[in-house]
């Protein structure tokens, strides 16, 4: 019945336009690309750590700083200086003894919000428990009384 998949006629491209299509469709495209990127940078990564020869670290000749071929400027302050201004002489101070002070402490009166109750003694008492008599009942069958003869149910009644 159906045979897709089989002969080119029974493809449906437009499953690709729609929104599930778009979004697996991109979701492939973004990961081909983030792999063809990881590739690419795990190989410059290598080619960068190669090791450097001692030879080549002594070979290399110190080179001085060149000198500047444009004349130096002098630059003007744009603010006028300020000269220090003598200091003021201070008198010295002297240090402030501290006594210390004992702290005073009154005695704080308590007084008991409720009388204090005595426990009771409680003396356990038996239960006395009484006999309770039960007086059989004799159940009483009356018998049905109908006016209305039985008939045995046939074959066509059932």
């Amino acid at each position: 019945m159906y045979s897709r998949g089989i002969k080119g006629d029974n493809m449906d491209f437009g499953w690709f336009f729609k929104l599930p299509g778009l979004f697996i469709t991109g979701g492939v495209v973004l990961i081909l690309i983030a792999l063809i990127v990881f590739l690419l940078g795990s190989k410059k990564g290598e080619e960068k750590k190669e090791p450097i020869n001692e030879s080549e670290k002594t070979d290399q000749t110190p080179v001085e700083p060149i000198a500047p071929a444009v004349d130096p400027v002098v630059v003007a302050p744009v603010a006028p200086v300020v000269q220090p201004v003598a200091a003021t002489p201070v008198a010295p101070v002297e240090p402030v003894t501290v006594t210390p002070v004992a702290p005073t402490v009154e005695p704080v009166t308590v007084t008991p919000v409720a009388p204090m109750v005595e426990p009771v003694t409680v003396t356990p008492v038996a239960p006395t428990i009484e006999p309770v008599t039960v007086t059989p009942v004799t159940p009483t069958v009356e018998p049905i009384v109908s006016n209305e003869e039985v008939k045995p149910a046939g074959p066509e009644e059932i």
